[in-house]
């Protein structure tokens, strides 16, 4: 079974309701994005989020379909480091290497295992988990969990 608890406190970067939403799957939850719109209740670019959380204030945070659609994703990683408790995960999806581009307002990163994996290790998560599957056209796509140690 996956590391994740359900009750405990939640952020989502980049929660903009834009082909669905995991709010109700948590019962703690904070939608953040860089645009305001359905499912956001704070906005915010994933590197500016200290100025509105605490330090060590998150048991798990989102960062679902939106480190390719974010600028400065290295920064955001880092600051999730910090938004994170001692034991809490990071649950990350990402388009792979052959995804097609989706602007959202902008797409500019693709990704494999082996950059997540280097990536964690950049920002100090420990890797828990991570899968690649392919979707009906043959994309590649990576989810990954990783923990603060």
């Amino acid at each position: 079974t996956l590391p994740i608890d359900y009750s405990k406190k939640t952020l989502d970067i980049g929660s903009l309701d834009v082909n669905g939403s995991p709010r109700k799957l948590f019962k703690n939850y904070t939608g953040t994005d860089m645009r305001k719109g359905k499912n956001v209740d704070v906005v915010c670019r994933g590197n500016e989020l200290l100025k509105h959380f605490k330090e060590s204030s998150f048991q798990n945070i989102l960062y679902l379909e939106t480190m390719e659609h974010d600028s400065r994703f290295w920064e955001t990683l880092k600051v999730i480091k910090k938004l994170l408790v001692d034991g809490g995960n990071l649950i990350l999806t990402v388009p792979g290497i052959n995804f097609h581009k989706h602007e959202h307002p902008h797409d500019y990163f693709r990704f494999t295992k082996e950059s997540l994996i280097e990536l964690m290790n950049y920002v100090g998560l420990e890797v828990i988990n991570i899968e690649e599957h392919e979707n009906h056209c043959k994309e590649k796509h990576l989810f990954l969990i990783a923990m603060k140690c």
